[in-house]
């Protein structure tokens, strides 16, 4: 049976990496259609969720039968439980990154010359920094990137609180423009905080596997 389980571990390590790449791809795609108002790019994000969705499913029922079957304990039923957690989040991102997509395509319908209220740009290469470091920590088993993501979670939370403020500041600047359009950037903040919690939610998971340790209630200042 340890055979046997080394190899449904492995088949579940590369099934994640591959979600890992897909998701971190498809969130890079729709920051890109978002800044560029590619439209083009932000129908390949959206169409590209069913197939996230589909890998999100196999995985889960992959983990189900690895704790049916083989029953693990210690370091590798920690992986196994990661996994299932870990794969939730990666979907969400996903589903987030769709969002992004959608709001990207509303934009570009409703472009006038507007100034955007907030640097998008910055928050944007946060967030992807984010993924990227917990991608590598999950592919590399690597622990130190998974504490960078942590440390990086509070400066993201930082910036929504300032894109909030912001978008009110241009709305009362502004009341003679559509204030629709500076609403959504309201939602593109709250989306991109969001995937910034799910990516935090990963790399807790991967210091839990690798570690042992629960880090999701500490207090600790990670910087």
């Amino acid at each position: 049976m340890g055979m046997h389980l080394m190899s449904e571990l492995e088949r579940l390590k590369t099934m994640t990496n591959k979600l890992t790449h897909m998701v971190s791809h498809d969130l890079e795609e729709a920051i890109e259609a978002l800044l560029q108002r590619d439209r083009d790019l932000a129908l390949q994000v959206i169409a590209n969720d069913d197939v996230i969705d589909r890998l999100e499913i196999d995985i889960e029922e992959e983990c189900l039968k690895a704790l049916a079957l083989y029953q693990p304990v210690a370091v590798d039923l920690r992986y196994v439980v990661a996994v299932i957690k870990l794969n939730s989040d990666l979907e969400r991102i996903g589903d987030l990154a769709v969002s992004i997509a959608e709001v990207a395509l509303i934009l570009i319908d409703k472009d006038r010359g507007y100034a955007d209220p907030f640097d998008v740009r910055q928050m944007c290469a946060s967030v992807n920094q984010m993924v990227e470091n917990v991608q590598q920590a999950l592919i590399q088993s690597n622990t130190a990137r998974a504490y960078e993501v942590l440390a990086m979670d509070r400066s993201v939370n930082e910036l929504h609180r300032r894109n909030y403020l912001l978008v009110e500041e241009s709305i009362n600047n502004n009341r003679d423009r559509d204030i629709g359009f500076y609403l959504y950037f309201i939602s593109i903040s709250r989306y991109l905080e969001r995937i910034g919690d799910h990516a935090k939610n990963i790399a807790e998971d991967i210091i839990y596997t690798m570690e042992g340790k629960i880090v999701r209630h500490t207090r600790r200042n990670w910087a």
